[in-house]
């Protein structure tokens, strides 16, 4: 995508889900403000830059945070891109929110780390893409969209539940099937 990306040790390198996503953004027709929710490295910010005039991008991570700024910062993008340590939850009101969370069902004796932090989702997978979810629709604009991943691990019932009692409309943007699990990229529209 002609970015150059650094990614730190402690800090989830772009799969699959990464590049799927990035697919599904730059689809996505152009708008004013956006942001990401757990931005990682970055990358799908810098990708998201190319659809919004602004990009407003979040991780609770130490690690991240810094990991992003730096990638924003060798892209000349610092005034478009704008990192910062945070949940989102106070961001202003955007047009599209991007939301690719840890989604990986962990077991209930697993010792956490920094790196899993990125992928580790609670025992049902869904813990912090619901906790994200929450946060994207209110800060979307009625009308605007959120893109958000989802793997065949976790619970569909319990996942398309909370869309739908968010006020979500939802079509399938992007799918991908890998060696364990299916990706799939939502595009879900506030009522």
């Amino acid at each position: 995508m002609g970015f150059k990306i650094i990614v730190d040790s402690n800090v989830y390198d772009p799969s699959t889900d990464t590049f799927l996503m990035a697919d599904a953004i730059l689809e996505h027709p152009r708008v004013g403000q956006a942001m990401e929710l757990g931005t990682g490295c970055g990358i799908l910010s810098l990708v998201a830059s190319q659809v919004a005039e602004n990009v407003f991008s979040y991780d609770t991570c130490v690690y991240s945070y810094r990991n992003a700024i730096k990638n924003v910062v060798i892209n000349g993008l610092r005034d478009k891109v704008h990192v910062f340590l945070d949940d989102g939850s106070d961001s202003p009101m955007v047009d599209l929110v991007i939301v690719n969370p840890p989604y990986l069902p962990s077991g209930p004796l697993y010792k956490q780390d920094a790196l899993s932090c990125a992928w580790n989702g609670g025992p049902d997978g869904l813990r912090i893409t619901l906790n994200m979810l929450e946060i994207a629709r209110r800060k979307v604009r009625r009308g605007g969209s959120v893109l958000i991943v989802r793997s065949s691990t976790q619970d569909s019932d319990l996942f398309f539940n909370a869309l739908r009692e968010k006020g979500f409309e939802w079509s399938l943007a992007k799918r991908q099937s890998d060696f364990y699990e299916r990706l799939e990229v939502y595009r879900c529209n506030r009522l």
